[in-house]
């Protein structure tokens, strides 16, 4: 059943409360990694926009099952609905200390390997 869910074609019934249970715990840390795009898509299409959709999907999994650079993107879109009221801090605390920082500010915490 995940094979056949092409994220570009993902809609908000793929996402119900009954299908996103059966969906998401089975879901593989690749299979996460290949739907993220759309599930983010079809969560900040809804009005109001409901991100818990994705937030829900990874609440349970760590920061490794993306890269770096999708870990900051994932930090930056909880940032983001933040500021736009559309989660609260309690929402994001899964997330850790880094939910609220830019990926700039992320950065900054880590060692320049050029300063060495």
């Amino acid at each position: 059943m995940l094979l056949d869910l092409d994220p570009r074609d993902l809609n908000f019934d793929d996402l119900s409360n009954e299908s996103r249970n059966w969906i998401f715990s089975f879901a593989t840390d690749e299979s996460i990694r290949w739907l993220t795009p759309g599930v983010v898509r079809v969560a900040l299409q809804q009005s109001p926009p409901q991100p818990r959709l994705f937030f829900d999907l990874i609440s349970g999994r760590t920061s490794d099952v993306f890269s770096d650079e999708q870990w900051i993107a994932v930090l930056n879109l909880a940032e983001y609905c933040f500021a736009s009221g559309w989660v609260k801090r309690s929402d994001l605390g899964f997330l850790g200390p880094g939910a609220y920082r830019s990926s700039e500010q992320a950065d900054a915490g880590k060692p320049d390997p050029a300063a060495s």
